[in-house]
């Protein structure tokens, strides 16, 4: 069983490579990137909220990415 609190060590940019390495394309992999990256370090930021909207920025822009031709079913 592991103890209540345990050290972990995480380092974020593994996290978000292992994350994108499946999109299609790197246009769609580096916006997916943008968007965790900000959504993963907005708490540490004087404004998380300045953080929040710019994910929301690439998010959007990944999604309208998303809705063209070339990645439709």
């Amino acid at each position: 069983a592991l103890p209540i609190c345990f050290p972990v060590t995480i380092i974020v940019i593994d996290v978000i490579e292992e994350l994108v390495k499946s999109a299609p394309d790197a246009v769609v992999g580096g916006l997916h990137w943008q968007v965790i990256k900000y959504v993963s370090r907005a708490w540490l930021k004087k404004d998380p909220y300045e953080d929040f909207c710019k994910a929301r920025w690439y998010l959007n822009r990944l999604i309208n990415t998303l809705a063209t031709e070339p990645y439709k079913d």
